[in-house]
């Protein structure tokens, strides 16, 4: 690939990151501390040749890295929501605030899908403060774990459980105090846990 190719997909994959984020030219220069006038010479094509710290720095405040931007490796980004964001976040068709965090993962994802840090109640089967991929799935299977919402209330990990033709979502950790409950259609499956990610705080 000539390198004037590979500046223009470049800067396609920032600007498309740039969207998918909300994030303006002016944003993304206060992120990466980039002068806004080196940052509009990349984005607009005036240099052939950008230096590896501009590019570091701008895929460090997207979210990915330098090999997503030059198309050296595939990488996707998806949010890392806070649990009291996650219900806005499916109600709102994937919207996320400016100061999102993002995790980038090497294949592509169903849209709705983000990502979030565990609950101390979701020990032992994932370790307190790793981060966990949530898909949307209409089909769930025995012991997959889900991220649920009961009505309004904020949303909660739940290990899921079939029995005949009935859905039931348990606690993760029977020391809780929360009660199973069944699936019914007062309840949201936000999605399933599809992979975990160790990460030490």
């Amino acid at each position: 690939m000539k390198m004037s190719q590979r500046v223009v997909l470049m800067v396609a994959r920032i600007r498309a990151l740039m969207h998918q984020q909300g994030m303006s030219d002016a944003d993304l220069a206060r992120k990466t501390g980039i002068s806004p006038a080196t940052l509009s010479r990349v984005l607009s094509l005036a240099t052939e040749d950008p230096r590896i710290s501009t590019l570091t720095a701008i895929a460090e405040a997207l979210g990915t890295t330098v090999g997503y931007l030059l198309h050296s490796e595939r990488a996707y980004p998806i949010p890392i929501l806070d649990w009291s964001e996650m219900l806005a976040f499916v109600r709102d068709s994937g919207s996320v605030s400016q100061r999102t965090e993002w995790l980038t993962v090497n294949s592509p994802k169903k849209p709705g899908t983000f990502a979030a840090r565990t609950l101390p109640s979701m020990a032992p089967r994932f370790r307190e403060g790793s981060i966990i991929v949530v898909e949307p799935s209409d089909a769930y299977r025995d012991f997959q774990v889900a991220v649920v919402a009961f009505g309004n209330t904020a949303p909660t990990p739940r290990r899921i459980v079939r029995v005949g033709a009935e859905t039931y979502l348990k606690p993760m950790s029977s020391a809780t105090q929360e009660k199973e409950a069944i699936l019914n259609d007062s309840v949201t499956i936000l999605g399933v846990v599809t992979e975990s990610r160790i990460f030490n705080p």
